[in-house]
């Protein structure tokens, strides 16, 4: 049953916030010191179009706090579109929404990243076929003008899914995917670009043929190092992740969580010093519980924090790192049954939001970003009214 609901919030387009409230300050413990977390807004819709579906939100924001959402929008049964929408630093909308991909076949799982001129990249899966899906991107200025053409990424005859990027401060770019070579066995495959969309290399990041490599998530550092996480699946579920430099070399290979337990669905975000944080679910006794790792920039791997544990189902988490690295926050999903999850906001180790106005919702996996400072963005997908799934964001602060 666990299985079943976890891939609802891996879904695409068919299933992937409220009345604002008054701001408010509370104490928060960071990792490294004790500090104010503020409320700065209430929830606002991001997608103007809420005809159908608007389902698998990402999000990402530039040092200055401008920031850009990307989603799905369900144009039918058979047609699903990319769109984005950008905001400024004070998280008001920009312009109208961006048509990112709008074919008649069905586009689906977008990512993007935004670099130090607030300049972006959206990746997204195509659905050529019904057994043929490839990777496509494409460059946007930070007036939301294309830069170019659509870049193909990956567009062999197999299955590429789970697109994931991340950009240095010049604009070049990582994107990472996950291959199903055969029924039996996924890889994560990774290619670099530069600013102007050129391939600067293609390399493998996991391809064992004797146990599954899946589920990739990339963070890139101002100075074009990157990190790429992913799951293993040898009969225990595994999390690794691997470091390397600003041209792609491979710098170490962290075994961040192993052994008998099943730690699922890591995700990474990077600081301005290419020190990384690693969260992930962890099924402890009958529950899933967040834990987290931190790895420094010189490859020294902290230990195991137990960033949320109750008798519930926490899964599903979202990390973002202050660019100076001082603190990071959790975002993820917390139920007790099969129809309903509520978000909650941890902050290095204390749960300090729970969305849990109304009636209960089936959400969808959230995206954090930091800005400017300690100005961090939540943006997250809900099936909070009549009309089906729209994309909310909400604004808040360590100080």
């Amino acid at each position: 049953m666990l299985a079943r609901f976890l891939r609802h919030f891996r879904s695409d387009a068919s299933s992937q916030r409220r009345a604002p409230q008054r701001k408010r300050t509370l104490g928060c413990e960071t990792l490294e010191r004790r500090e104010l977390f503020a409320v700065l807004s209430g929830e606002l819709l991001v997608n103007t179009t809420t005809a159908r579906n608007q389902s698998a939100p990402a999000l990402a924001a530039a040092p200055d706090g401008r920031s850009v959402a990307v989603w799905v929008h369900e144009l039918s049964s058979s047609d699903n579109d990319i769109y984005a929408q950008r905001f400024n630093a004070s998280g008001n909308k920009i312009g109208a929404e961006i048509r990112v991909a709008i074919s008649s076949r069905v586009e689906k799982q977008p990512d993007v990243a935004m670099d130090s001129s607030g300049d972006f990249v959206v990746t997204w899966v195509d659905q050529v076929s019904s057994n043929d899906t490839d990777i496509k991107a494409q460059r946007f200025s930070s007036t939301g003008a294309l830069r170019g053409s659509t870049i193909i990424v990956a567009s062999d005859s197999k299955n590429e899914e789970i697109p994931t990027i991340g950009i240095d401060s010049n604009g070049n770019f990582v994107i990472a995917w996950q291959l199903q070579f055969n029924a039996s066995d996924r890889d994560v495959l990774a290619k670099r670009f530069l600013d102007n969309g050129t391939m600067a290399s293609s390399f493998v990041v996991a391809n064992s043929s004797t146990v599954v490599e899946d589920y990739p998530d990339v963070a890139v550092a101002p100075d074009g190092r990157f990190a790429v996480s992913y799951g293993v699946d040898s009969g225990n579920r595994d999390v690794i992740v691997k470091r390397y430099s600003a041209t792609g070399t491979v710098v170490n290979t962290h075994s961040v969580a192993t052994g008998s337990a099943q730690q699922t669905n890591p995700r990474i975000s990077m600081d301005n010093s290419a020190n990384t944080m690693v969260v992930w679910q962890e099924i402890v006794g009958a529950d899933s519980d967040i834990k987290a790792r931190r790895i420094s920039n010189t490859g020294a791997l902290g230990s195991t924090m137990t960033v949320v544990a109750t008798s519930r189902q926490e899964i599903v988490p979202e990390v973002a790192m202050k660019r100076d690295g001082t603190a990071f926050v959790v975002a993820h999903y917390n139920f007790s049954n099969f129809s309903s999850a509520i978000t909650e906001l941890t902050i290095g180790g204390t749960v300090r939001r729970r969305d849990t106005t109304g009636s209960p919702t089936v959400v969808q996996r959230s995206a954090l970003a930091f800005g400017a400072g300690g100005a961090y963005v939540l943006l997250q997908g809900k099936n909070s009214s009549a009309s089906g799934w729209d994309v909310f964001r909400r604004r808040g602060r360590l100080t």
